[in-house]
């Protein structure tokens, strides 16, 4: 073979080579550009119905986490987007809801819902799909055999009642205590737990009562929790129309002076039903909180986590902060930061190594609201441990953080 010849032979072999390359990086192409794909957040709230308040805030959290993480660059270099769905404050509307985000806008994960029953009715959907779901509901018949991949940054139902419980009968010695719940499922799953609670500490439960939500008048459950001359109550309520509506009646019965124990709903939403009841009830009024939103006198809690996310949270919405409750933003804000910590270590969005991956790593997570953890056995990730009774939940300090009732 001629020179000419050898030189158009390498030639024709380097173009082929070339197209060759050309065909793989072509080929590669849409891989690689799948991976950089968005991670798609379906933001599962109340946005109307009685529960947009918690649609407000929870709302505010999430947007926060996910524009901090997307100024930061993402998530294993993919920006997260928000598809909205409002499940407007009912059961039905959620399991629409569900289905739409999982069946036609495939999304990733799901903020959502912030009610027990709401969770309850969108779990069968959410499982079936395997769609990761970070929740803020602690009805204790949500568990990782019905929900596998649901994982609430709410405290369940039993630990905030061992607290609730535990208040009444070391700090005020109550040994009579009557019991006023709302008819939700979060409620009525903790009264067991409460009587079992309230007996360990020597107090007897003299009669319990309960009402519809967000019922105009509590007098007549009232009346008759009163006929047992209790030292003290527990009462449970999830709106700030029933706390407010609650505390009314007994000032209108003369009963107001009754130290009351409540759950962390109390703490979120006392603002709220201040502005139904006057707020000098609310000095016998004590309720749950998470560690990190807490103080003792004479600590240094200027650089907490919770002060410094409330001034992010403030910045994020100048207009609006003095309608949010950053108590209920700042643990749907956990909920994203750990789903993210669990999309970074395991690589992507498999559900069944996000849920190993909580399960056995919750724990390392920087949180606002304190140290969370879960197990195969538990997915709610705020424990006992993590909680703690403050009192009277409309006083705080100047960085706003609540008195805990446990101060030396």
């Amino acid at each position: 073979m001629g020179l000419k010849n050898k030189s158009v032979v390498k030639a024709g072999h380097v173009k082929l080579m070339s197209a060759v390359a050309l065909s793989a990086v072509m080929a590669a192409a849409p891989s690689m550009a799948q991976t950089k794909e968005p991670i798609k957040l379906g933001l599962l709230i109340a946005l109307t119905g009685g529960d947009a308040i918690n649609g407000l805030n929870g709302g505010a959290g999430v947007r926060l986490a996910v524009d901090e993480i997307n100024k930061a660059g993402g998530v294993l270099g993919r920006q997260i987007v928000i598809v909205s769905a409002d499940d407007q404050s009912d059961p039905t509307a959620a399991v629409n809801e569900a289905r739409r985000l999982a069946t036609q806008e495939k999304v990733d994960f799901i903020f959502g819902p912030q009610a027990s029953q709401r969770t309850l009715a969108v779990l069968p959907v959410l499982t079936a799909a395997k769609i990761p779901q970070i929740s803020t509901s602690g009805s204790l018949d949500i568990n990782p055999k019905i929900g596998p991949y649901n994982f609430s940054t709410q405290s369940n139902a039993a630990d905030q009642g061992y607290h609730m419980a535990h208040y009444l009968t070391d700090v005020m010695k109550a040994k009579k205590v009557s019991i006023l719940t709302d008819n939700g499922a979060q409620a009525l799953s903790a009264v067991p737990y409460i009587k079992k609670e309230l007996e360990k500490g020597g107090a007897t439960v003299t009669a319990t009562q309960e009402f519809p939500f967000r019922s105009e008048d509590k007098t007549a459950q009232l009346l008759s929790l009163k006929a047992g001359n209790p030292d003290a109550m527990i009462l449970w309520t999830n709106t700030p129309e029933d706390l407010g509506v609650v505390l009314n009646n007994m000032a209108d019965m003369g009963w107001d002076g009754l130290p009351i124990s409540g759950p962390n709903a109390t703490v979120m939403q006392a603002a709220g039903a201040a502005k139904i009841a006057d707020k000098a009830l609310f000095t016998k009024v004590a309720g749950v909180a998470y560690r990190g939103w807490t103080y003792c006198p004479g600590e240094d809690v200027a650089n907490s986590p919770y002060v410094k996310f409330k001034e992010r949270l403030k910045a994020a919405n100048p207009d609006k902060y003095k309608d949010l409750l950053p108590t209920i933003s700042s643990y749907a804000y956990d909920g994203i930061m750990i789903m993210k910590a669990a999309i970074e270590a395991t690589g992507g969005t498999d559900p069944e190594k996000l849920k190993t991956w909580i399960e056995g790593n919750a724990d390392k997570v920087a949180t606002v609201s304190g140290p969370m953890k879960a197990s195969a056995e538990s997915h709610f990730l705020a424990g006992r441990d993590v909680m703690t009774p403050i009192l009277d939940p409309l006083m705080t300090n100047e960085q706003g953080l609540f008195k805990r009732a446990d101060c030396k």
